[in-house]
């Protein structure tokens, strides 16, 4: 029913979002973990984290990021972008983080976003 719908849509719209303060190299090392495939909630959330921590056109220019030896570099700005994921998003980024830590892949960079997203 109509009146149903609704009901859900409002439901959706109260989803809890957690901010996360997100700086260059995480939103690269998250770029750059993204599973190729997945299930379809997964393949949802990896589809909407990317657009929320992606860089545009303009950042990339401002930030110098590019392609060096093998290695991508930026220039040391200090931006932080603040983004809200949804809980399916946080537990998707949690799946990341943990294969990235079994891996012994977690850097300084990114160890303020690995404790924020597991508080």
């Amino acid at each position: 029913s109509a009146a149903s719908d609704v009901y859900k849509r409002q439901n959706i719209n109260k989803t809890k979002m957690k901010k996360i303060d997100l700086n260059v190299a995480t939103r690269l090392m998250l770029l750059m973990n993204l599973p190729e495939q997945g299930s379809v909630t997964e393949m949802i959330s990896k589809r909407n984290v990317r657009k929320k921590i992606d860089f545009s056109s303009e950042e990339v220019e401002a930030l110098k990021i590019e392609n060096k030896d093998g290695r991508i570099v930026w220039s040391p700005e200090k931006e932080l972008l603040t983004v809200e994921f949804t809980d399916s998003e946080i537990g998707f980024l949690k799946s990341i983080i943990e294969k990235l830590d079994k891996a012994g892949s977690i850097t300084d960079n990114i160890l303020d976003f690995v404790e924020a997203i597991q508080s």
